[in-house]
């Protein structure tokens, strides 16, 4: 609860100050966010889902303030409804790429915490949210800017190599995590999945330019690096971060 509502917290700060006019009512806004997520988790998420999409429509004007925040939000509703609500460890893995500013930021935290289709589609859902957020930021939260950002990066092979290797990152990370309720398996999903996930970004590197193989840099390689490191880190203090009905689910097998 306290990790969905720092990232809630810090992502509605974000979100929240296109909509108003005084840093203190943000401030205000985002302390709101927070403790309603230690309530429910789950509505972290769908709060500063909301909260960006109101933003982009209340901040601009004409056909793409209202199909940008249209398109994106049946997109991250439908992930709500069926995946964030279910999981209140969803919150931080798909709010992640918002606080970081990383697209790829959610992957790890989601092959830790959650089932294999979860982490999947929370992955890609991320990936989706904090392209659109980062986007909107640097934009001043202009949808038309923001929506030819988005159509222009959809236009690329880099941003469906990008985006599927990090649902695949996600997805790897937690079906290796859930071999076993073991230490070892949780270490060794996050080291798999940060693989996976620097391979694709490497990939999707290459194909943006030209077929031509460059270094790594902090946004493709740092960020997934660190947070495999973290969440191992995690695992091995803490144990891996199984549901009580998974580890009887496999001691019973």
């Amino acid at each position: 609860r306290g990790s969905a509502a720092v990232t809630a917290g810090y992502a509605g700060l974000g979100a929240l100050a296109p909509l108003f006019t005084t840093t203190s009512a943000t401030n205000i806004g985002a302390a709101a966010f927070a403790g309603i997520t230690m309530v429910w988790p789950p509505l972290g998420g769908a709060l500063v889902i909301v909260a960006t999409l109101l933003a982009l429509l209340t901040t601009s004007s004409g056909a793409a303030a209202i199909l940008l925040p249209l398109i994106l939000g049946c997109a991250l509703i439908v992930w709500w409804v069926f995946i964030g609500t279910a999981d209140h460890r969803t919150t931080p893995a798909v709010l992640l790429p918002c606080c970081l500013a990383n697209p790829i930021a959610g992957a790890a935290w989601a092959g830790a915490f959650l089932t294999p289709l979860a982490a999947l589609a929370t992955g890609a859902a991320g990936w989706l949210l904090g392209q659109a957020f980062i986007a909107a930021q640097a934009t001043g939260f202009s949808a038309t800017d923001v929506a030819n950002i988005l159509i222009e990066l959809a236009k690329t092979p880099y941003a469906w190599i990008a985006w599927g290797g990090c649902a695949l990152s996600a997805l790897c990370a937690a079906a290796i995590t859930r071999l076993r309720p073991t230490t070892g398996c949780a270490v060794t999903g996050q080291i798999v999945g940060c693989i996976v996930l620097v391979a694709s970004q490497l990939l999707a590197d290459r194909m943006e330019n030209g077929g031509i193989w460059i270094a790594p840099t902090w946004d493709t390689t740092g960020i997934a690096v660190v947070l495999c490191v973290l969440v191992s880190i995690v695992a091995v203090l803490c144990g891996p971060a199984l549901d009580v009905k998974e580890v009887e689910a496999d001691e019973l097998d």
